[in-house]
C-alpha cells in the first residue's frame, strides 16, 4: 500500500494513501472498529462534471495524483490542483479537509471550478472498501424515511441496492426527514454516525454503493453481498458518503458541508441523540412552538368532498360529527375536500366550495363546533397547483418546480370512487410549485389566510415533503431564476413560507396551530404535529425519538382496528380516527368506539409518562420482557424517575409474559376495563388478544 498520511488520537483514526489520498483506514480502536477493510476499493470523493455529450461523467478522486497535503495534531488537509478524467484534464482544485476532536472527524470539501462546466454534485467522504464477513449478522445500517420510520438492512450481508442503474448498484437516501444514518453493531453495543451538518436547509443524500455487485435470493426476497468464497481474489466491498448538489458555476468556489463521522456506544439511538445536540446547539435558534395542539392525543379525520364530485358532507354537518367525536372523549375535527373542487382538486383555490355552502356557513360551523369544545384543523396544501385550471395555464405554470429541460417536474394525482381514477387514468393532476418565486408566496400567504380569517383553530399542510421516496416530490429546482441555488431554493422557501404563514396567523389568532404532513426537523420549531400513518405495524419509532415533543398520528381506519389503537398507545402517538377510510367518523366505528374512549382515558390518566414523554430502548430503561409482545418504554420528560413499559399483544391468542426490571421490586399495572392493580415486578402476567398492558414504576 506504500506510505500513508495519518491523522488520530488515542482511539480514533484516519489514513490516506500519499499517492492518491485515497482513505485507507478509519477507526475506532477502544471499540475495535475498523471500517475499510478492502483497501484496493479505497476512494476519497467522487464530482459529477456533465459534458455536452455525457452527461453522467463522473470523476473519481480515487483516480486522481494527490497534489500536496497539511497535517497537524488535529488537523489533515489533502489538495488535488487539477482533475483527470479519460475525457481530459479540468482546472478545478479540491481540497478535502479533515478535522478530529474526540470521537469525531469532520469532512469539508472545497471546489475551485476553473474549468468551463457545471459542477454539478460532490460525495464526500466517499469511503470506499467497507466490509466485515466476521460479524455480517450484526452490523445494522440505519436511516429514518420520509415518515420518520427507521428503516435497517445488515449493512455487511444484504444490499436494498438499484437493478437499473450503475453496474455497481446504489442505495440513495434522501435527506427528507433526519439528516443523518448510523451504522451500528447491537451485539457489542458500537456505532458509527454519519450525517450533515450544515447550517442551510438543502437537499443532499446519504449514498451507498456496493462491488462488484448483489446476488438476489428469491427464498428470502432480498439482495445479498456477494461471498468471497465464490469470488476469491475479487475485491469486494460498500463505499458509503454523502452526496451534495452545489451545481458550482465556472469561476466560483464552493466550501461544501461539514459532513461528520462520529464514533459511538450504543446503538442508532446515541446516533439520535448526537444529531440532536447539534440541531439544539446550531439550527434551533426559535423555541419550538406549542400551543393547544401539543396536548391534544386524539383527531377524527373526515373528507367531506371528493374530487369526482362525490359529497359526503356539508358545513352544515361539521357539528354532527363534532358531537360524534365527543362520544369517545375526540376533541380535533380534520376537515378535508372543504375548499373548492374538494380534495386534491383546484389548488390553490382555498376557499369554502359553495356546493358544500356559503363562507358564513362554514364559520358558523366551526364556530359550533368550538362552542362545543371541538378544535377544527382544516386541511390545505403549500407547494402545489393542479394543472387542469385556467389559473394554472394563465398563470402558474410560471412558478412550477422545472426539470432540466424546462418542463414542470412530475405531476399526481388522486381519484377515490372510480375504477379508472383509482387505477390512475383520469384523475386530477397536480405538480410541485417553488414558493422562491416571491408571487406564488405571495399567492399562497393569501389562500392559506383564509383558513385563519374562517375562524380555524389550526391547518394540516398536506403533502409537506421536499423530496419523497415515491419519487413525486422535488428536491433540485432547474428554473433559470435559481440557477444559484439549486440545491436550497425549495427547502429555503419552504420554511421561509411555513415560518411567514405561522406569524401572520398567530397576529389574528395567538393560538393558532400548524401540523403537517411532514417529519422534516427544520420544521420542528414551527409545526406541531405530522400527519402519519403507520400501517405496517411495529417499527422503529426514529423521529419520535429524535424529537419527543413532537407529535405524530396514526391513522386509524378499519371498524376494529385494536391493533392500530394499542400501537398509537405504545409509540406515543395521535389516535386519529378515519372511519370509513375518511368517509365518516367514529360512530360509524360502534364496536372500536368503546375502546377508543378507554384507552384515550387510561393514558390521559398518565398523560405526564405517556404522553410527555421521551422513548428509551428497553436495554437502557434496564427491562427485559419473555413473551410473543411488541414492547416500548416511555420515560417522563418532567419527572425522568418515572416510567411505563408498554406491552402490545397483536396475536390472536392470550399471551404471558415475563420481566425483569433492574433494581425495582414493585410495578403498577394498568389494562384497558381492568382496575390497576400492583404486583411483583417478577410476577407473570397475561395479556389479551389484541390488547396492551402498561406497566408503571419509579426510580
Amino acid at each position: 500500500m506504500g506510505k500513508t498520511i495519518r491523522l488520530a488520537n488515542g482511539s480514533q483514526y484516519i489514513e490516506f494513501d500519499e499517492q492518491h489520498g485515497n482513505i485507507v483506514a478509519l477507526g475506532d480502536v477502544s471499540r475495535g472498529i475498523s471500517l475499510v477493510r478492502e483497501t484496493r476499493l479505497a476512494e476519497n470523493f467522487r464530482i459529477l462534471l456533465p459534458l455536452a455529450h455525457w452527461r453522467g461523467h463522473y470523476i473519481s478522486g480515487k483516480d486522481q495524483m494527490l497534489s500536496s497535503y497539511e497535517l497537524t495534531e488535529d488537523e489533515c488537509m489533502l489538495v488535488w490542483d487539477t482533475l483527470t478524467s479519460r475525457e481530459g484534464n479540468f482546472p478545478i482544485r479540491v481540497t478535502l479537509r479533515v478535522k478530529l476532536q474526540s470521537e469525531t472527524f469532520t469532512f469539508s470539501l472545497s471546489v475551485e471550478n476553473n474549468s468551463e462546466f457545471i459542477v454539478e454534485e460532490t460525495i464526500y467522504p466517499a469511503i470506499g472498501g467497507l466490509a466485515n464477513f466476521e460479524e455480517s449478522d450484526d452490523w445494522m445500517l440505519h436511516a429514518a424515511d420520509w415518515g420518520g420510520k427507521g428503516r435497517e438492512w445488515t449493512a455487511f450481508k444484504t444490499f436494498p441496492g438499484t437493478y437499473l442503474g450503475p453496474e455497481n448498484p446504489v442505495w440513495i437516501k434522501n435527506y427528507e426527514s433526519l439528516p443523518w444514518i448510523d451504522l451500528y453493531d447491537a451485539k457489542r453495543s458500537r456505532g458509527v454516525y454519519i450525517g450533515v451538518h450544515d447550517k442551510t436547509p438543502r437537499h443532499s443524500a446519504a449514498y451507498a454503493q456496493l462491488f462488484p455487485g448483489i446476488n438476489s435470493r428469491a427464498k428470502q426476497r432480498e439482495s445479498r453481498w456477494p461471498k468471497p468464497v465464490d469470488m476469491p481474489g475479487t475485491p469486494i466491498g460498500m463505499m458509503l458518503g454523502w452526496s451534495t448538489f452545489p451545481f458550482l458555476q465556472p469561476g466560483e468556489t464552493l466550501q461544501g458541508a461539514p459532513i461528520v463521522v462520529h464514533f459511538h456506544d450504543g446503538t442508532w439511538r446515541e446516533g439520535a441523540d448526537f444529531f440532536r445536540q447539534w440541531f439544539d446547539n446550531t439550527v434551533l435558534k426559535t423555541k419550538p412552538a406549542r400551543t393547544w395542539l401539543t396536548d391534544e392525543d386524539a383527531w377524527q379525520s373526515t373528507i367531506i368532498s371528493y374530487p369526482e364530485d362525490s359529497i359526503m358532507y356539508r358545513f352544515s354537518d361539521l357539528p354532527k360529527l363534532a358531537e360524534a367525536a365527543l362520544h369517545a372523549g375526540i376533541h380535533v375535527l380534520q376537515i378535508d375536500g372543504w375548499d373548492v373542487g374538494g380534495i386534491d382538486r383546484g389548488y390553490p383555490q382555498y376557499e369554502p366550495d359553495p356546493r358544500l355552502g356559503t363562507w358564513d356557513d362554514l364559520a358558523d360551523a366551526i364556530r359550533t363546533c368550538q362552542e362545543m369544545g371541538v378544535r377544527v384543523l382544516l386541511f390545505a396544501n403549500l407547494q402545489w397547483a393542479n394543472i387542469e385550471t385556467e389559473w394554472f395555464q394563465n398563470e402558474l405554470k410560471n412558478y412550477a418546480v422545472q426539470d432540466p429541460r424546462g418542463f414542470a417536474k412530475n405531476s399526481m394525482g388522486w381519484e377515490y370512487h372510480t375504477t379508472l381514477g383509482l387505477t390512475a387514468n383520469c384523475e386530477s393532476r397536480m405538480v410541485v410549485m417553488n414558493p422562491a418565486h416571491s408571487a406564488f408566496q405571495d399567492i399562497i400567504l393569501r389562500q392559506l389566510e383564509h383558513i385563519v380569517k374562517l375562524g380555524a383553530d389550526g391547518i394540516q399542510l398536506d403533502k409537506m415533503g421536499t423530496g419523497g421516496d415515491g419519487g413525486f416530490h422535488a428536491n433540485i429546482d432547474y428554473h433559470p431564476d435559481f440557477a444559484d441555488c439549486r440545491d436550497r431554493s425549495l427547502k429555503e422557501s419552504v420554511l421561509e413560507t411555513v415560518v411567514k404563514y405561522r406569524d401572520l396567523a398567530l397576529k389574528a389568532r395567538p393560538d393558532f396551530a400548524i401540523a403537517s404532513e411532514s417529519h422534516w426537523d427544520r420544521l420542528t420549531p414551527f409545526v406541531e404535529a405530522s400527519y402519519a400513518r403507520f400501517f405496517d405495524g411495529d417499527h422503529l419509532p426514529t423521529f419520535r425519538y429524535a424529537f419527543p415533543n413532537f407529535r405524530q398520528t396514526c391513522c386509524i381506519t378499519g371498524p376494529t382496528d385494536f391493533e392500530l389503537v394499542n400501537l398509537a398507545i405504545q409509540y406515543g402517538y395521535i389516535l386519529n380516527i378515519e372511519g370509513r377510510c375518511l368517509h365518516g367518523n367514529i360512530d360509524d366505528m360502534p364496536i372500536l368506539l368503546p375502546y377508543v374512549k378507554e384507552v384515550l382515558q387510561l393514558r390521559r390518566r398518565h398523560k405526564d409518562v405517556l404522553w410527555d414523554s421521551q422513548l428509551i430502548s428497553l436495554d437502557n430503561a434496564g427491562v427485559q420482557v419473555t413473551g410473543d409482545v411488541s414492547c416500548c418504554v416511555h420515560q417522563s420528560l418532567a419527572n425522568p424517575s418515572d416510567y411505563a413499559l408498554v406491552v402490545s399483544n397483536h396475536t390472536e391468542n392470550n399471551v404471558e409474559i415475563k420481566l425483569q426490571i433492574e433494581g425495582v421490586s414493585q410495578v403498577e399495572v394498568e389494562q384497558p376495563y381492568a382496575t390497576a392493580v400492583n404486583m411483583s415486578s417478577t410476577d407473570a402476567l397475561s395479556i389479551a388478544s389484541r390488547r396492551f398492558a402498561v406497566i408503571f414504576w419509579s426510580r
